[in-house]
């Protein structure tokens, strides 16, 4: 129900160069938007006819619409964005100079547009002060916009609707990149070293960087289940650790962990912005009945989504809002206790991310009924890359068409017997 107008028709005189191409961490401006709003729906982008080719290069899978008219104002080109996305019953509406750190703001609202959907028009406000972007509710809304004139003024348009503020915790609402020496902010924007993800075995995964948090997913029990879950405990200390469901393979946490907050549902922890919902874990050949939650973490400019166990897609679309398009989707795809090979590329392509990494899968160390990895590898549609044990994850380093990357278990047999030979 949620789409994105993402305005950059002005001219920039002040700023001396097109803001849309200003860079967060190597990423252009448009860019680095569209990676945060595309995970909550479409993203249309107003462009003056003069940029409208740049522009449509620099965002891939964005609409981009050419404002022929610019001078008459940023209302004009909201009203041709909200033309093109007639069926989103929320829109947001930001300008292209207003970078945000990540995805937290555009959350807040979202969530109490479901929370209220009486609401009409959401305002993110940090320490009082209002901010972008907008959010607009499309059904209270539509009519009062189609007819007002193009040259209108947004702000005298929007003025006979209710107004309701949200609290956020993103400074970055309150930016706009108008002066040359207003990019500076930008340099705080992107990280400074990639983030590490690396994959311990089963269905757990850590990610850190040097600075930062460090956020440990489904931690197993070591030697679980008399053995048939046959990795060693996993390593170091944990800032955030999430918890997708209370089964032993996913759950163990251990006092050597340190004191880290386990997560079971979704909140902002530090810097460790945390989606979830809950969907139904695989039925075990029908001998299960079980829940598991579906975690969409973004921390330091990267999103990586863990499904838990999850057995099947959901029906209801809309519980993917804000998941969608993520950098990295932890998928797994053995069969039995989740969703198997089809069920799991049809969830890859229901969401398209960068990058798919399998996991819960039969390895030399699982001993349980699910299926090897070639079993998916014989049918998915991307481009397969090998990687060792970790991968750094950098926002302008990811690929923009999907593929899939196999990373060995770290705590697995394999890796410890290359260890033993060292």
């Amino acid at each position: 129900p949620f789409a994105t107008i993402i305005l950059a028709a002005g001219r920039s005189r002040r700023m001396g160069q097109d803001q849309f191409a200003l860079t967060v961490g190597g990423i252009p401006l448009v860019r680095h938007l569209q990676r945060i709003y595309e995970a909550f729906g479409p993203v249309v982008v107003c462009s003056s006819r003069g940029n409208a080719e740049s522009i449509a290069g620099l965002v891939p899978d964005a609409q981009v619409v050419v404002n022929e008219h610019p001078e008459d104002g940023m209302f004009s080109s909201v009203k041709l964005g909200l033309a093109e996305v007639p069926e989103a019953k929320w829109v947001f509406v930001t300008p292209v100079d207003c970078p945000l750190a990540n995805g937290s703001a555009p959350k807040a609202l979202a969530d109490v547009a479901a929370a209220e959907p009486s609401a009409q028009v959401l305002v993110p406000t940090w320490e009082g002060r209002p901010g972008h972007p907008l959010l607009l509710s499309g059904d209270g809304l539509d009519g009062a916009i189609a007819c007002a004139p193009s040259d209108s003024v947004f702000r005298d348009v929007l003025s006979p609707f209710l107004h309701q503020s949200v609290a956020v915790s993103d400074s970055n609402i309150l930016l706009n990149m108008n002066l040359p020496g207003d990019t500076g902010f930008l340099k705080s924007i992107a990280p400074e070293a990639p983030l590490r993800l690396r994959f311990f075995g089963h269905a757990c995964f850590g990610l850190d960087g040097v600075v930062g948090k460090r956020v440990l997913f489904d931690p197993y029990e070591p030697h679980a289940f008399d053995g048939r879950l046959d990795y060693e405990l996993v390593p170091e200390q944990w800032d955030v650790l999430l918890v997708s469901h209370e089964h032993r393979d996913h759950n163990f946490v251990s006092r050597t962990f340190g004191n880290p907050i386990v997560v079971r549902q979704g909140g902002d922890f530090g810097g460790v912005h945390v989606r979830a919902f809950e969907g139904r874990h695989g039925d075990a050949g029908g001998t299960m009945e079980a829940a598991t939650r579906v975690f969409r973490v973004e921390v330091e400019g990267i999103s990586v989504v863990h499904p838990g166990d999850l057995g099947e897609n959901p029906d209801d679309e809309t519980v993917w809002d804000g998941f969608r398009r993520p950098d990295v989707l932890l998928l797994p795809v053995g069969g039995h206790f989740t969703m198997g090979p089809q069920r799991g590329v049809e969830l890859a392509q229901r969401l398209r991310p960068r990058v798919v990494i399998p996991m819960h899968y039969k390895t030399d160390d699982t001993h349980l009924p699910i299926l090897p990895l070639d079993a998916t590898l014989e049918s998915v549609p991307w481009p397969v890359v090998r990687k060792g044990s970790s991968v750094e994850l950098s926002p302008g380093a990811l690929p923009e068409e999907t593929e899939m990357w196999i990373l060995e278990p770290l705590l697995g047999a394999q890796a410890r017997n290359r260890r033993s030979k060292i």
